[in-house]
């Protein structure tokens, strides 16, 4: 495992274990989730989104998570749009039992890698494996 590899092992446990106790024991798995409305769910994807985007400025995960937020951003994702993200995570039956909130997160990484990449390479910053 490369270098870059471990790091964003590490970011990606730091930033999932940082979240809210709330947002974590709110919907905490896929059960849960589908008692949600669509508003509900909605509501609570951009909440967990803009907790990881504010709980760490200043912190060693702080590239990473601003390459998933300018990710969002340029590629112009909704709130339905990130709700799907956690649906299409929630379609693997070994992940019921995980929060909507570390899907959401697992999820964009998917969705932003591509992007997250080439803004890195831009930078002069080795890719994310």
């Amino acid at each position: 495992m490369t270098r870059v590899a471990k790091m964003v092992g590490v970011m990606m446990v730091v930033w999932s274990c940082f979240q809210t106790a709330a947002a974590q024991q709110y919907v905490g798995g896929k059960v849960t989730w589908d008692g949600l409305n669509d508003s509900a769910k909605r509501g609570y994807v951009l909440g967990a989104f803009d907790a990881g985007q504010t709980l760490y400025q200043g912190s060693l995960v702080n590239q990473y998570v601003m390459d998933i937020g300018q990710c969002v951003l340029d590629m112009q994702l909704s709130a339905h749009q990130l709700v799907e993200i956690v649906e299409s995570e929630y379609s693997d039956l070994s992940k019921w039992d995980e929060s909507a909130n570390a899907l959401l997160q697992s999820g964009l990484r998917k969705v932003c890698l591509g992007h997250m990449n080439r803004a890195r390479a831009a930078r002069g910053d080795k890719p994310i494996e």
